[in-house]
């Protein structure tokens, strides 16, 4: 029986991902199912439960924490409970970069 209180949807999207904790290292992933609070990565590397996590792909950012981590095939499968996403993120550095010159317009969004 199902247990999640959201649907899961299969992505198959490349990030990286920083762990943030301990010493911090970087690795490429797989976002393999994810929902609106949480996904899971297919990883090289094993990431301890209460990680934190920064995820990167395309011009979104999202910062979480490991649940759990399980072996897999072909490297490790890693649930991270999603805590904050910032979106749009070029955006956001055309308009510090506005802001940072002194110009009193910002970039209209695309």
């Amino acid at each position: 029986m199902e247990k999640r209180r959201e649907t899961r949807y299969t992505i198959g999207e490349a990030v990286t991902v920083t762990i943030l904790s301990g010493e911090p290292s970087t690795h490429k992933g797989i976002v393999r199912n994810g929902s609106g609070g949480g996904i899971a990565l297919a990883m090289p590397a094993p990431v301890a439960p209460g990680a934190a996590l920064q995820i990167l792909f395309e011009d979104t950012l999202l910062l979480g924490e490991a649940i759990h981590c399980s072996p897999q095939d072909d490297g490790f499968l890693v649930g991270v409970l999603l805590d904050s996403k910032l979106s749009q993120l070029s955006r956001l550095g055309q308009m510090l970069e506005a802001f940072a010159e002194g110009s009193e317009s910002v970039p209209a969004p695309r």
